[in-house]
């Protein structure tokens, strides 16, 4: 299969073919056709971009498409519950578990398979396992599959680990657990190492017929209390008039309806010739948000251009990942593409300025 080019297949003898395919069939025909994978590098403060539909959202976001909302599953639980009982709310406020039956020796289907491979995964042919890593790409939320017939009891417990116990991990080694460890317990012993990795006795296989499906929802390292709502009058008194300078279409379209949606007005410019000629016109703008990679003009030169005839507009440029000379650090920055909750804090942070009636 490696001489052939074909990722995903064994490599270590022949290849077999599947019984559905006609003497004399054109090789090509029987293996998936070439597709195109993009490969996207995300840096360690960029978590929430760890999954399809949350990248989807951000590139959304940057270029202004309408996202295709993920489609959400509203039936109500039916036949056996797992009850959940967690002993520590500090570190899991959260955990839930369904049961799945009638998946007894259930196959994965090729096309979840061969997308699996595609994001560098091996498919292991189990719907459960297959299907559950599947969720996790797609939707950046890990589950685990138990083999609920192996579990001691009926109840799932979310706990800590008390010194000595013993688990055997999939990878299959034996693990002495210190006290304090995160794990997740049926009624007598650990059955997974909370959020790494799960246990090789209570693990599906082809022949499990009910499996308790669960899904881990951590409380983060350093909750923050939610700020109190600002009065009407308040957020009236933070409303600010920015002159929104970018290049790409698409992009301003998408900036702008966000500021509009934090409450501010704008006003767009497509160009640095075209922002100093509107100032020219009426220069009376709390701030002013310009790409630093335009052409022609850039919004280093821009941002200088406008502090010198405009002290009063506070600058912000805007740059991918942050990435400006050391000479626009007079300026406030802005990363893109850009997060809601950065731009409301970043401008929360400016106020207008007083302008005769």
């Amino acid at each position: 299969a490696a001489e052939l080019g074909l990722e995903g297949y064994d490599s270590t003898g022949i290849l077999v073919l599947s019984e559905a395919a006609a003497v004399g069939a054109d090789a090509m025909t029987l293996f998936p056709k070439a597709d195109h994978v993009m490969e996207v590098e995300m840096l360690p403060n960029q978590a929430h971009c760890l999954s399809h539909y949350s990248l989807a959202r951000e590139f959304c976001l940057f270029y202004g498409y309408r996202l295709k909302e993920a489609p959400v599953f509203e039936g109500g639980a039916s036949g056996t519950l797992v009850p959940v009982e967690i002993k520590v709310p500090e570190l899991c406020p959260r955990y839930g578990a369904m049961v799945l039956r009638g998946v007894k020796n259930a196959k994965t289907p090729e096309w979840m398979a061969s997308r699996l491979r595609a994001m560098g995964s091996n498919p292991k042919g189990n719907i459960l396992i297959d299907g559950s890593n599947f969720v996790m790409y797609e939707l950046g939320q890990p589950t685990h599959c138990f083999d609920i017939a192996k579990l001691n009891g009926t109840k799932i417990i979310v706990r800590r680990a008390m010194a000595g116990e013993m688990l055997k991990t999939l990878d299959n080694q034996a693990l002495k657990l210190d006290a304090g460890m995160m794990v997740i317990a049926d009624a007598s012993k650990p059955v997974a190492l909370a959020g790494v990795m799960g246990g090789f006795d209570s693990s599906v296989s082809d022949g499990t017929d009910g499996a308790s499906f669960l899904a881990e929802i951590w409380l983060p390292a350093a909750p923050h209390a939610a700020l109190p709502a600002p009065a009407p009058a308040a957020a009236d008194a933070r409303r600010l008039r920015i002159l929104l300078v970018e290049s790409d279409g698409l992009v301003r379209a998408s900036l702008a309806e966000a500021l509009a949606d934090l409450g501010h007005t704008v006003v767009q410019a497509g160009s640095g010739g075209h922002a100093l000629a509107l100032l020219a016109e009426n220069a009376a703008y709390d701030a002013m948000i310009a790409d630093q990679a335009m052409p022609v003009m850039t919004g280093l030169q821009l941002a200088a251009t406008v502090v010198e005839r405009h002290p009063g507009i506070r600058v912000v440029l805007a740059s991918p990942h942050g990435r400006l000379p050391a000479s626009a650090r007079q300026f406030l920055q802005l990363d893109k593409p850009f997060r809601p909750e950065e731009l409301e804090t970043l401008l929360g942070g400016l106020a207008p300025q007083a302008r005769a009636a």
